[in-house]
């Protein structure tokens, strides 16, 4: 009896300790224990919402310790196999500090049977006081790769998320990527659901983002949830498409009505291969419906390609929406270039922003500056190739000291800025300061199209026009008006323009053709509207000019009372 006593006695002690072995590995949710992830981690598997867009995880069976610190995610003596069983413990055990979720080089999402989107949700305990930081194991390089038709990675609803692709010694080690063809392949990454304070550090994101869903990256109000998205950040990134597809925008920015997304930025990056063969209009960067406060500087756009196919065409940056309000942007230092098509009649344009017409589209995109981009190589034959553009309405709009070149493409039109309003719009066109801009070589070998154009102002009021430098406004083929600055001035309105210090210099007709047109300044503003050209600069040089045609320094071609003073004209 005494030894079957002291037999149960450690029996009963090991089963003690196996028990708290277990309920301590289960606070840092060790999966190298087959109890454990069956037991606990994974007590059911991750499901859908109601609508098959946000992967719900369900609550473990066993409550830990609140987490902090770091944890690993992979195979090789990791924590977690899978963000799943990260996500799960997370909302399971809370958080008692900042958490670090380090990727492992070996973590493989479809091997491992990882549940997409990944959702990083609003319901972990603490995610609104600690942060949750994703990023790669130190010096390792890893990858969140897999298809789905919506988004891979989805932050929704919740705060303090950051994802750093800084592996301690380098940066771009951690991607997150789409796979699968036009039409399969969905977001990379979606924030959405007022989500505030996301960062996105050193990362790449790629996707072939077309059809349905065309963003690589979106950043989107909801109405089903608390709606715009605040304080999101993108800072030294690379959005690219994943090598299967091209997609349509590599971040998409909107909001919803009564609650805008606000305070949106992305610096420092690179966005490239984009085309707008689907649905909508492409773009490196698109902004659509109730976004303000958003920045985008000192970023790099580019095709490494001219498409063969399209069908709506692409900008470096579009920015417009037929509702609600667009406002407080700013577009700074950019390099935008090399976007080109080889397809006839498809727009392409450096800078697009676009407002509605229409008294029940919204209003006008308001608070713009667009200052010290660098726009080149902008090609777009049989349409119109453009480095700024500003159509519809717009108010309260600074475009200064950029650098506009090489435009043209056997476009129809090409002009290096152009702010117009449109004819139907009830909106304005209104307060705009356009100044310090060198515009070069702005060419046109259309055999149709009869105006190449450097600066062009079209129906709009308080338009100031002042310190550009406008240079080599060409073209090579049919007869054709190569403009300096023109200023078109609706009939009936009491517009005020005023075309202020800027140089002109136009080049040669022998050098082009006899039968080239060149006007440094064409005045076609319609009374009764106020236009003031006061001390500008404006020369056409070369022998043998046809100056018996309209070839000439001002050019007015309507009867008006414009004031034109001080100017130099030689």
């Amino acid at each position: 009896m005494k030894y079957f006593l002291t037999f149960l006695t450690v029996m009963l002690l090991i089963v003690a300790l196996a028990t708290t072995a277990t309920a301590a590995d289960s606070q840092r949710g060790l999966i190298n224990k087959a109890t454990v992830v069956d037991e606990v981690v994974q007590a059911e598997r991750p499901q859908q919402d109601d609508v098959g867009q946000r992967t719900v995880y369900p609550l473990a069976r066993t409550k830990g310790a609140a987490m902090s610190g770091d944890f690993t995610i992979g195979v090789t003596g990791a924590d977690y196999e899978t963000f799943a069983q990260a996500l799960t413990a997370l909302k399971t055990n809370g958080m008692s500090g900042d958490v670090n979720l380090l990727v492992q080089a070996d973590y493989n999402a479809v091997a491992l049977g990882e549940t997409f989107p990944i959702t990083f949700y609003g319901d972990i305990p603490g995610s609104g006081t600690y942060k949750i930081t994703v990023k790669p194991k130190t010096g390792e390089t890893a990858i969140i790769s897999g298809n789905h038709s919506s988004q891979l990675v989805r932050i929704d609803s919740i705060s303090n998320v950051y994802f750093d692709g800084n592996n301690g010694t380098s940066n771009f080690n951690l991607t997150i990527i789409n796979t699968g063809t036009i039409g399969t392949s969905g977001r990379s990454v979606l924030v959405v659901g007022g989500a505030q304070y996301i960062e996105f550090k050193n990362m790449r994101f790629r996707s072939a983002a077309r059809s349905t869903v065309w963003r690589n990256v979106e950043v989107s109000g909801s109405n089903r949830e608390n709606g715009g998205v605040k304080d999101c950040s993108f800072d030294n990134c690379l959005f690219y498409d994943n090598g299967e597809g091209i997609p349509e925008a590599h971040l998409y920015v909107s909001g919803w009505p009564t609650d805008p997304t606000v305070r949106v930025s992305v610096k420092n990056s690179k966005l490239y291969n984009f085309n707008g063969l689907g649905t909508f209009h492409g773009a490196a960067i698109m902004l659509r419906f109730s976004v303000e406060n958003f920045t985008a500087e000192n970023n790099e756009i580019y095709n490494e390609y001219s498409p063969t196919a399209t069908e709506t065409g692409f900008s470096g940056i579009w920015i417009g929406g037929s509702t609600d309000r667009i406002k407080n942007i700013i577009l700074k230092n950019n390099i935008i270039r090399d976007l080109t098509s080889t397809v006839t009649g498809v727009i392409v344009r450096g800078i697009h922003i676009t407002g509605p017409t229409t008294s029940t589209a919204g209003i006008a995109p308001e608070n713009f500056t667009i200052d010290g981009n660098t726009i080149s190589n902008i090609k777009a034959p049989g349409a119109v190739p453009l480095g700024i553009r500003v159509e519809n309405s717009g108010l309260n709009f600074t475009i200064s000291n950029n650098n506009i070149s090489d435009i043209g493409g056997g476009g129809l039109q090409p002009t290096g800025i152009r702010v117009a309003l449109s004819t139907a719009s009830i909106h304005p066109t209104k307060n705009f300061r356009i100044f310090g801009n060198t515009i070069d070589n702005i060419h046109n070998s259309s055999a149709t199209a009869s105006w190449t154009i450097g600066i062009h102002v079209w129906f709009a009021d308080s338009v100031y026009v002042y310190k550009n430098k406008i240079s080599n406004i060409s073209s090579s083929e049919a007869r054709k008006n190569n403009v300096g600055i023109g200023c078109w001035g609706a009939a009936g309105k009491t517009f005020y323009y005023q075309f202020a210090n800027n140089f002109i210099s136009l080049p040669a007709a022998s050098s082009i053709r006899s039968d080239f047109y060149a006007v440094g300044i064409l005045d076609y503003s319609e009374t009764p509207n106020i236009v003031d050209y006061y001390y500008n600069s404006v020369y056409i040089g070369g022998t043998n000019f046809d100056h018996t045609e309209t070839s000439n320094a001002y050019d007015r071609w309507v009867s008006n009372t414009s004031n034109v003073k001080n100017n130099i004209f030689y």
